[in-house]
């Protein structure tokens, strides 16, 4: 008789992070941005549950970008924040950095 219970593996926690990133990125160039939100925060989720931290970064500035030009200024200045917090390396933070400050001077 074949086990039915369902084994959650750090591979698959993985691919549900990259495939909720993926999956919210099409609808977020599709235009449906609610959706791609949701999509995105889920891959975020994921990925820090997982411990996978850089994915989880890109993954925020690809929201933050996202947030800004959906007109959501001030998710997208915490998103990019946020993401500044999770980053390990100064180098890898130019692009938030840019972006937040795109925000700032938004707001």
């Amino acid at each position: 008789m074949p086990n039915d219970k369902k084994v959650i593996t750090p591979q698959l926690i993985c691919l549900r992070s990259f495939f909720a990133l993926n999956v919210g990125s099409y609808y977020a160039w599709d235009g449906h941005i609610n959706k791609a939100a949701d999509f995105l925060q889920e891959a975020v989720r994921t990925a820090v549950a997982d411990g996978n931290l850089y994915l989880a970064y890109l993954t925020m500035g690809q929201l933050g970008y996202y947030q800004r030009d959906w007109g959501w200024l001030s998710p997208a200045v915490e998103t990019f924040r946020q993401a500044l917090n999770l980053a390990t390396h100064a180098p890898i933070s130019g692009w938030i950095y840019l972006g937040l400050a795109q925000e700032l001077a938004l707001l």
